[in-house]
C-alpha cells in the first residue's frame, strides 16, 4: 500500500505510529513483533507475555507492559469491539500500514536502492555477520574493500542496523532470514 493512497488522517496516524516506534530504537523489533502478534485479538496479559518472549537476548530499559502501553497510546493497537468479557486488543488499520512501512526487508531494499554503489559491501557485511561479530572484526574484513574510500565501516554498520539488516546482541548479527530474502538474492548477482 502506498502512503499517498491513504486518507490524510489515516496517513497522519500511520506516520505518528512509525515515528513512535522509531523513537524506541532498542524496542523496535519487539514493537513490530507485537503488532504482528495482535493480528488476532489478544488480552493485555498475552501481549505482555509476548513482549517478554520477543525481548529474548535484548536488555530492556522498560518493562514489557510499558512497551505494550506505548502501542496502545499511539493507537497502533486498539480495543476489539467484539464485546468479549475481557478487554481484547488488536492491530489497527494504521498499525498495519505502519508495520508495512517498518518492514525490515523493505527498509533494507530501500537502503540498498539508494546506495547501489555500496550494495556489495552491505551484502558482504550481512554474510559475514551470520556469526556474531564485533565492529573491529567487521572493519578488518572491510579493510581491502574500503582502502580507497573515505567512508568508514561504522557508516555501513549503522545503515544496516537502521534498515533492519543487522541487530546488536553483544555483537553485530545479521537479522534472521535477511540473506534468504529476495533483496539479498538480487544483490548477489550484481
Amino acid at each position: 500500500m502506498e502512503s499517498s493512497s491513504l486518507p490524510e488522517t489515516e496517513q497522519a496516524k500511520t506516520d505518528a505510529i512509525v515515528e513512535r516506534i522509531q523513537l524506541e530504537h532498542a524496542s523496535k523489533k519487539i514493537m513490530c513483533g507485537l503488532l504482528q502478534f495482535a493480528e488476532t485479538s489478544r488480552t493485555f496479559d498475552e501481549l505482555v507475555r509476548q513482549a517478554g518472549i520477543l525481548a529474548k537476548n535484548i536488555c530492556l530499559i522498560q518493562p514489557p507492559a510499558t512497551i505494550v502501553s506505548w502501542l496502545i497510546d499511539c493507537e497502533a493497537l486498539i480495543a476489539d469491539q467484539s464485546g468479549a468479557d475481557k478487554k481484547l486488543w488488536q492491530i489497527s488499520k494504521e498499525g498495519h500500514s505502519a508495520l508495512e512501512k517498518l518492514n525490515h526487508v523493505s527498509g533494507l531494499e530501500n537502503m540498498l536502492g539508494s546506495e547501489p554503489e555500496f550494495a556489495e559491501i552491505y551484502i558482504k557485511i550481512l554474510r559475514f555477520c551470520t556469526t556474531p561479530r564485533t565492529k573491529d572484526e567487521i572493519e578488518d574484513m572491510l579493510e581491502i574493500s574500503l582502502k580507497d574510500s573515505a567512508v568508514l565501516g561504522g557508516y555501513f554498520i549503522g545503515n544496516l542496523e537502521e534498515s533492519g539488516g543487522l541487530e546488536w546482541d553483544g555483537k553485530w548479527l545479521t537479522v534472521e532470514n535477511v540473506l534468504d530474502s529476495s533483496v539479498c538474492t538480487g544483490c548477489q548477482a550484481r
